[in-house]
């Protein structure tokens, strides 16, 4: 086992989450309308159970998460994956639940202060901790409902065609002072939405690839509901799942990689940096680069699942964001351009805190990261024959 990820992980480096009222939907290659209307999912919470702490107690539920800000709470919360019609925005939500009081009354634990060991800081941890107290007594000096809903709305985005909205679940509600908690054993979520002026069924993305579905189906709470908003489009005849990226200096390079790849049943394309500036517009190489992926990725086009990205950062850039740090996963969420999401502003200061950036990536990317056509020829063989071995020791 340890072999196998190994040889995925040199190899790529890969970066790798009901009733509608929309039933005139078309499921039509030709121009319709959409009409506005309302999606309601209900979500099966699961029993509950009690975890002694340093500080009082805490509550686990299966498959759930947890409220994880420093001096408030403990308690379980999710992050669910809603699917609504192609093309519509969301105009609001409201949550409603079968409201349960847990007999007794309960000490919840607050969230303790995250810590890196060997790497303290006196000034941050002062700030760090006067944030603490300042959470704790906010919520542990009143009576008032912890969190004040059991549903909030966390943000929209997508994966490939499908347009998500993500809502945090927290199916339990405490009220510190009393002690009191209530549990909600089932919460459905009704999210109203409408269709922008002009939007048709004409501009759905063609996009039918059964591996991205299976994924789609893990991730989106109500699949079985959304796939059925989605014409079935034809696929292009010009299918590439594997799209390696890199310089006209290292095509010679990574034959043996694309070689392989094409071997094991892959459709292959080998595409250059050069080429992508010739055809393609954006502020910088990066911008041109996400651009062609953002045309490419559908199955009716060539249907990308995969993209490896192989040169220096100076040859084959990673996107430098407002703060400075370097990010591939700019060329992996693919949801909709810079100006809708990694730039809205036009002021080509990517990635903001501000700017709509969603986590669910349309493809998955790697790099390798070098330029050297000698050294990117090894590692490609290499690569390939660790593969190939198959040695399990």
């Amino acid at each position: 086992m340890m072999k196998k990820l190994l040889g995925i992980f040199v190899s790529m480096l890969m970066i790798s989450g009901a009733l509608v009222s929309a039933t005139n939907l078309l499921q039509e290659t030709k121009k319709s309308t959409i009409e506005p209307g309302v999606v309601t999912v209900t979500i099966p919470v699961g029993s509950y159970e009690f975890v002694k702490e340093k500080q009082g107690l805490g509550i686990s539920i299966e498959n759930f998460g947890r409220l994880l800000i420093p001096g408030k709470p403990n308690l379980p919360s999710k992050i669910f994956s809603i699917a609504i019609p192609p093309g519509a925005v969301v105009d609001k939500i409201s949550f409603e639940g079968n409201k349960i009081l847990i007999p007794g009354t309960y000490k919840i634990s607050p969230n303790p202060l995250a810590k890196v060991i060997g790497l303290e800081d006196p000034t941050m941890s002062a700030r760090d901790q006067q944030q603490y107290d300042e959470n704790f007594k906010s919520v542990y000096n009143q009576d008032e409902p912890y969190p004040q809903s059991i549903g909030e709305l966390v943000g929209t985005g997508g994966y490939r065609k499908y347009n998500l909205v993500d809502v945090r679940i927290t199916p339990i509600i405490y009220y510190p002072l009393s002690g009191k908690l209530f549990y909600y054993s089932d919460i459905t979520v009704n999210i109203y939405y409408s269709i922008p002026n002009g939007f048709t069924s004409a501009d759905i993305i063609g996009d039918n690839i059964p591996k991205a579905e299976q994924k789609a189906e893990e991730i989106i709470l109500n699949y079985n509901q959304a796939k059925n908003w989605y014409p079935e489009t034809p696929v292009n005849r010009e299918q590439y799942d594997y799209v390696i990226i890199t310089t006209d200096a290292l095509t010679s390079s990574v034959t043996a990689l694309a070689d392989w790849e094409s071997a094991k049943g892959r459709n292959v394309n080998v595409v250059t940096t050069e080429w992508i500036a010739s055809y393609y517009e954006g502020w910088d190489l990066s911008a041109k680069m996400r651009t062609f992926l953002l045309e490419k990725y559908p199955s009716d086009s060539w249907g990308i699942l995969d993209v490896c990205l192989i040169g220096d950062v100076d040859d084959v850039p990673m996107r430098t964001t407002w703060q400075d740090p370097e990010t591939d996963y700019y060329y992996a969420e693919l949801s909709l351009p810079d100006s809708q999401s990694w730039d809205p502003d036009g002021d080509h200061q990517y990635g903001e805190s501000s700017d709509p950036i969603d986590f669910a990536t349309e493809v998955n990317t790697g790099r390798i990261p070098w330029s050297d056509p000698d050294t990117v020829q090894s590692i490609c063989e290499k690569t390939v024959a660790y593969e190939q071995n198959q040695d399990d020791a």
